[in-house]
């Protein structure tokens, strides 16, 4: 085996590490979302060393670095923080049609963004949750507001995050709106955020 040879599949494996290593801290950071941490210093070094502890033939800093690379891209830590804001605010409001127009456009751009970016979840994935409650919306603009069927909703989802790990920050921020809608005027705001993710998703670069 000729030196050259050697040198390429060193690289070849220490690529394959390193691939393994961002998908490792997607998942970190998708957890991260489902226990609305935000993500600051302190974050970005717990994140570091439970992946370091992982992958310790890799050098400390490398992973830092990568994880601060992944962080950087587009000031995605800024939008992880403002989706785990997200969702503590519909915690907090009473109905979904308290929050205004200007907020949802603000949530789905930065959950948008973020499925694209980091989560790599697909137009077509997120479809196929978006068909299931434009349904409920074509049937609330006839007339038929059903709650039963909107909170059925919501072992949809959990089925969709136990499946599709990249989903869990959509139905994070779906199944927490499900609880604030007692009317149609809720549904229909809600569903204007879907929307929102939706467009922005693509908007983004949201493979299909």
């Amino acid at each position: 085996m000729s030196y050259q040879h050697s040198i390429s599949e060193k690289e070849k494996r220490m690529e394959k590490v390193i691939n393994d290593i961002r998908k490792e801290i997607k998942r970190i950071l998708i957890k991260t979302i489902e226990l609305k941490k935000h993500v600051g210093v302190q974050e970005i070094q717990e994140i570091v060393n439970v992946v370091h502890k992982r992958h310790k033939s890799v050098d400390r800093n490398e992973v830092e670095k990568t994880v601060r690379e992944i962080l950087d891209r587009e000031n995605i830590a800024n939008d992880i923080n403002k989706v785990v804001n997200s969702v503590r605010e519909i915690q907090e409001v009473k109905s979904f049609k308290e929050i205004d127009v200007e907020k949802v456009d603000a949530w789905g751009e930065s959950l948008g963004k973020l499925l694209s970016r980091i989560v790599d979840l697909k137009t077509s994935q997120i479809r196929r949750i978006f068909s299931e409650f434009k349904r409920i919306h074509t049937n609330i603009r006839k007339g038929q507001f059903d709650k039963g069927k909107i909170l059925l909703m919501k072992p949809k989802l959990a089925y969709v995050a136990g499946r599709h790990e990249e989903a869990k920050p959509l139905v994070e921020v779906l199944s927490e709106g499900i609880k604030k809608i007692s009317d149609a005027d809720d549904y229909n705001r809600m569903f204007q955020l879907f929307e929102a993710i939706l467009a922005y998703h693509k908007y983004y670069g949201g493979k299909d």
